[in-house]
């Protein structure tokens, strides 16, 4: 059911990019996290490869760093997940800071995907892929910011409410059901004495978890 979908999804988001179709900060922003997007793709697809359990101890703490990077250390003062900064952005920029947050929310939702990528969970990569590109739509297709902010708000607000039975379905069924059980079936079947397991759970790993 979500196989043309998501196909269709990635390709527009790379295609994002690229594009510059919006202007200033905006650009920056759709460029950073589509790129940032592209790249939990790219872990779904390795995981549907098959590829993903066979890297290396040093390609998965590669992977691992560069999907944290943004948000760790001193590279989060500069992150779009950092209310703060999205703050500063809107006030040097004399932008609408409702619509900021509404961003800010986005890409943490967005951020939040990457243990979905290692389990391998279309379904919601897929989604928030095309609520992306829905709210990139609309600054590609409005200037006035007060539009902007009720646009992105409801796009937000509708996308939540109409698929919250589909998200409350995955909640309870990684609860419940033992063959949804991501993080007990990795250590069910993994060497515990060496620590590159901590890797296949698509969370931050830092030296003191090793």
């Amino acid at each position: 059911m979500y196989s043309e979908r998501y196909e269709l999804s990635t390709e527009r988001i790379n295609e994002i990019v690229k594009e510059k179709e919006v202007g200033e900060p905006w650009l920056s922003y759709f460029r950073r996290v589509s790129e940032f997007a592209g790249r939990i793709a790219g872990v779904y697809e390795l995981k549907t490869e098959g590829k993903l359990c066979k890297l290396t101890r040093e390609e998965a703490e590669s992977l691992n760093n560069e999907l944290f990077s943004d948000i760790v250390g001193s590279a989060y003062e500069k992150s779009y997940a950092n209310p703060e900064f999205v703050g500063k952005i809107a006030k040097d920029n004399g932008c609408n800071i409702k619509v900021w947050q509404h961003l800010c929310f986005l890409y943490t939702q967005l951020r939040g995907l990457i243990p979905y990528a290692y389990e391998g969970n279309i379904e919601l990569l897929t989604l928030y892929f095309e609520l992306f590109i829905e709210v990139y739509g609309i600054f590609r297709t409005q200037e006035n910011e007060a539009f902007l902010e009720h646009e992105v708000h409801e796009a937000i607000y509708w996308f939540e409410r109409d698929n919250l039975d589909i998200f409350v379905r995955n909640e309870l069924s990684e609860k419940l059901d033992p063959k949804r059980d991501f993080a007990a079936d990795i250590i069910m079947n993994s060497d515990l004495d060496d620590t590159a397991y901590l890797y296949s759970f698509g969370e931050y790993i830092s030296e003191d978890e090793l």
